[in-house]
């Protein structure tokens, strides 16, 4: 049974973006994963209230909670950090969630639970190489010094977070993320006519785009049919000239439902994500039944990875193995590939996963 204890809670979603051009404080696939997560706590238990402190890039990705629109920082040097911790005194808070890159944001005098799941910022090599440069020694700082805990959706990003960070693994708490409820599709025939490949377009899979694009066209007969993309539209620098690209459709908005049933009717589904801890694409191809290329890292290995195909996207033999590995299925071996990965995520749900926010934000409410 829930505490009715009303508890107060600002979340710190804001600013999206950060001062030096292309940084990212608060990417696509936290603001996803954090408001499904708040939606769904707000609705378990009324007696919490979350008010979203966002600026305009990031308010409208909290459709449906109470958002406090932040102002624009202006000429002052230190406006973000200054603005952002006078509006968290104005809400006077008993809690604040935040992500981990805003906590120099926070003030000194706030109690503030800390989250993240995108870690691109400081990637792990595929091969051998020397580590890649970590966080600032402030920022390390901050996140230490700034919050009472944290959480994140997969055990992946709980190590890597420890690892940057220093943090115990203890004072990290795994929160999964869930899916929504199946809709039904309307039985007219498949949305994409196939036989087609689909590659999924974010921030994670964005550094293979261009070495996916030469193995497509030197191995046409490995990836039959049209291209189907989903998520963000390249930048100009990406690669691949779409002259050269043969048939292609972009789909940078679907709706749930229909995108599974693109998931299901694709040749192959090409998820070369190494640093995606979260896993709401793979989570959403998996309920649908598709043959999946992946990344032997980040949220992949803790999904049901026997269904998986992984490969190193950036050297052409292993990829071109794992495409044939998947090509190659039989019908019965298909059929039980795809029950398998249906059971293996079955259980999700955002409403399990906001019952453990909920917990852990009562655990700190006295």
């Amino acid at each position: 049974m829930a505490d009715n204890t009303t508890l107060n809670v600002a979340v710190l979603a804001g600013p999206v973006r950060g001062r030096r051009k292309g940084t990212l404080l608060v990417p696509p696939v936290e603001a996803r994963y954090l408001a499904a997560l708040l939606r769904e706590a707000a609705a378990q238990d009324p007696s919490i209230t979350f008010r979203v402190l966002a600026d305009a890039d990031g308010a409208a990705l909290f459709q449906g909670l109470e958002v406090v629109q932040l102002p624009e920082p202006g000429i002052w040097p230190a406006g973000r950090g200054f603005i952002c911790s006078r509006a968290l005194r104005r809400l006077e808070p008993d809690l604040v969630i935040a992500p981990f890159r805003l906590a120099p944001y926070l003030p000194w005098n706030v109690r503030a639970v800390l989250f993240g799941a995108d870690m691109l910022d400081w990637p792990l090599p595929l091969q051998a190489a020397p580590p890649p440069k970590g966080p600032q020694p402030s920022l390390k700082r901050a996140v230490v010094r700034n919050a009472i805990d944290y959480f994140g959706p997969s055990r992946a990003f709980q190590k890597r977070f420890a690892e940057l960070f220093d943090v115990g693994f203890d004072r990290i708490s795994v929160i999964p993320p869930g899916l929504p409820e199946p809709a039904a599709v309307p039985a007219s025939g498949p949305v994409v006519a196939p036989p087609y490949v689909v590659y999924l377009l974010n921030r994670h899979t964005r550094e293979f785009w261009p070495a996916f694009l030469r193995f497509r066209k030197k191995h046409a007969d490995l990836l039959p049919g049209s291209l189907v993309v989903v998520g963000d539209r390249p930048f100009p620098d990406d690669g691949g000239d779409p002259e050269d690209l043969g048939p292609m459709l972009w789909l940078e908005q679907c709706p749930q439902a229909y995108l599974e049933q693109i998931f299901a009717d694709a040749a192959v589904v090409c998820w070369p994500a190494r640093e995606d801890y979260a896993g709401l694409d793979l989570l959403c191809a998996l309920r649908a039944g598709a043959r999946i290329l992946a990344v032997r890292s980040g949220a992949a290995m803790e999904w049901d990875a026997d269904a998986l195909a992984f490969c190193d996207p950036a050297h052409e033999p292993s990829l071109a193995r794992a495409v044939r590995l998947l090509l190659d299925e039989s019908p019965d071996m298909a059929a039980r590939r795809a029950a398998r990965e249906r059971r293996a995520v079955e259980s999700l749900r955002w409403t399990d996963a906001a019952w453990k926010l909920i917990t852990l934000l009562r655990r700190h409410a006295a």
